[in-house]
């Protein structure tokens, strides 16, 4: 991953020239304060929102491009405040997103997820929440 001279504002600066590199089979820790642009720089780096200015490269490829697509399929990205209304236990999640990703069925979302149907949390019947589950491959 190699972000060069990457800019982002709305509506005021939140990163200003922001450069750096992570090479293959680096692990890289990104820290820093509430506030100081690292949710921001993900999303940017994903494609998610688009930077003012600057250069993202994800696994050699531009997000926007053909391969830089192909690339993002092979990065997992579960943020802190995810959240699918009417869909607050994870197993009503699970058959949601089985739905639209028919290459894996519900059953199998759900061993991955290690998801057990009427798990019990602080007395009540329904499931693993929502903000818990991270899906491998």
């Amino acid at each position: 991953m190699t972000v060069t001279g990457m800019a982002w504002w709305w509506p005021h600066r939140g990163l200003e020239d922001l450069t750096l590199t992570v090479f293959p089979g680096e692990v890289f820790g990104y820290l820093g304060p509430n506030g100081a642009g690292k949710t921001t720089t993900i999303r940017l780096m994903l494609d998610f929102i688009r930077p003012c200015r600057g250069v993202v490269r994800l696994l050699g490829a531009l997000p926007r491009s053909a391969t830089g697509v192909a690339a993002r399929r092979r990065i997992g990205y579960l943020p802190g405040e995810l959240a699918f209304d009417g869909r607050d236990r994870a197993a009503d999640l699970l058959r949601f997103l089985a739905v639209y990703l028919p290459r894996m069925p519900s059953g199998q979302f759900r061993r991955r997820a290690r998801i057990r149907e009427g798990h019990r949390r602080g007395g009540h019947a329904g499931g693993c929440s929502v903000g818990r589950v991270g899906l491998g491959r």
